[in-house]
């Protein structure tokens, strides 16, 4: 498959346009399936074209067309449809649950293209990812003048501000400065804020003080933002921008409370109304999570095992770890990590580090999986941080040696 988008100068093209699309486009629904107004896309089209052209192209060089993950991924993937098959036929859930795992085999299949992309347009990529943090940190602070939550092309405060941090983390090898490295770090700084993404704000100072680079100069980082919080408006409470202000050990109890005594039978506006002080969004979450463990609660002990199946509760369900426990099961889950694991033994254990703990921490109150934007651009990434072997990872157009030590064994296909 690379072999034929680097021979191909057209389809070369095509490539790195529905790459492009995937990440930083913005969201166009064409056609409702089952209900859902974002059932087929306009990248889903693209996406058909370039697939039809690689695999045709494939077949003829009688070759093996490549999932993302390997042997890996194809054992999730033939896991999430055994799983949900087996809902839809012993627990009688809905049969449109099965479009969920269709969604992620197009994923897997488009995230094996992307990285390739990657590799063969790394100068390319690597600007485009220095474009967005830009653009988006230019436009983002005019959100506060319309007293709403950024959320960019990608129409999701919590996708605009993971993409930014992993365009963060995949350029940090790449910047020619110290300066530079700071400029990208505050504009990284000022979309988070803008788009009042908690968990991200929480990721993303946790990286600060990970990067040595940062981590003395996070003072030099945060005062901007700051004044960036006080010019919004909140001179009594900065914390409001960033909505910390009505999160608490109490309110979160309060609500689990209140979640407890109404059993399944709990509804968001009744919630809303007797904790007229506890944050709306916190509450709309853990209702979410409860309706996910009951429902994985009446499917005993197969659920314990396998899940209710992927998609089967739901496509929302704000963690991946919940996603993982109630849907996937203990199997479904230990599928999954030995799949991640493969995808990010391809990335310089330097690298890897501040990526897994990126997304390790997003996953705790979102699913970065099951998001297209945020799902593309971790295998945009893993392509930019590819360790070949012997240690080497392409800086620019030459190849930088990088300690032994520091790198780990690719297994290449």
């Amino acid at each position: 498959m690379i072999n034929t988008i680097s021979s191909n100068k057209g389809v070369s093209i095509l490539a790195l346009f529905t790459a492009s699309w995937w990440v930083f486009g913005p969201k166009i629904n064409l056609i409702p399936v089952a209900g859902y107004e974002q059932g087929i896309r306009l990248e889903d089209i693209l996406f058909a074209v370039l697939f039809g052209i690689l695999s045709f192209s494939t077949l003829l060089r009688r070759r093996q067309f490549e999932i993302l993950g390997g042997k890996q991924g194809f054992a999730l993937i033939v896991f999430m449809f055994s799983s949900v098959l087996s809902s839809v036929l012993i627990y009688q859930s809905p049969f449109s649950s099965l479009l969920f795992s269709v969604r992620w085999l197009e994923y897997l299949l488009m995230g094996s293209i992307l990285f390739k992309v990657a590799l063969m347009h790394r100068g390319k990529v690597l600007k485009l990812f220095k474009y967005y943090i830009f653009l988006n940190a230019c436009i983002a602070p005019l959100s506060v003048l319309s007293d709403a939550r950024y959320a960019g092309l990608s129409a999701g405060p919590w996708e605009v501000s993971t993409v930014t941090i992993l365009c963060f983390i995949s350029l940090k090898p790449f910047f020619k400065s110290q300066k530079e490295l700071f400029f990208y770090a505050l504009c990284v700084f000022l979309v988070i804020l803008s788009a009042q993404a908690r968990i991200q704000l929480l990721a993303y100072l946790v990286l600060l003080v990970f990067y040595k680079e940062t981590r003395y100069g996070l003072v030099a980082i945060a005062l901007p933002g700051v004044i960036y919080l006080l010019f919004a408006g909140v001179l009594d409470n900065a914390l409001k921008l960033v909505r910390f202000e009505s999160i608490g050990l109490s309110s979160i109890e309060e609500i689990f409370h209140a979640i407890w005594e109404s059993g399944a039978d709990a509804q968001f506006y009744t919630l809303s109304a007797a904790l007229p002080e506890s944050d709306a969004s916190t509450i709309a979450r853990l209702l979410i999570w409860a309706s996910f463990i009951y429902k994985w609660m009446e499917f005993g002990g197969f659920g314990i095992l396998f899940g209710i199946g992927p998609g089967v509760g739901g496509v929302v369900v704000d963690g991946l770890y919940i996603r993982l426990l109630t849907e996937f099961g203990l199997v479904g889950a230990l599928i999954f990590f030995v799949f991640i694991k493969k995808l990010m033994a391809r990335v310089i254990v330097e690298y890897r580090v501040p990526l897994v703990l990126a997304i390790g921490i997003v996953s705790l109150t979102n699913d970065p999986f099951t998001s297209q934007r945020i799902f593309s651009a971790i295998c945009l990434s893993v392509g930019l941080l590819y360790a070949y072997p012997g240690g080497r990872i392409l800086k620019r157009s030459k190849q930088v040696e990088v300690s032994h030590a520091e790198t780990t064994r690719v297994q290449t296909r």
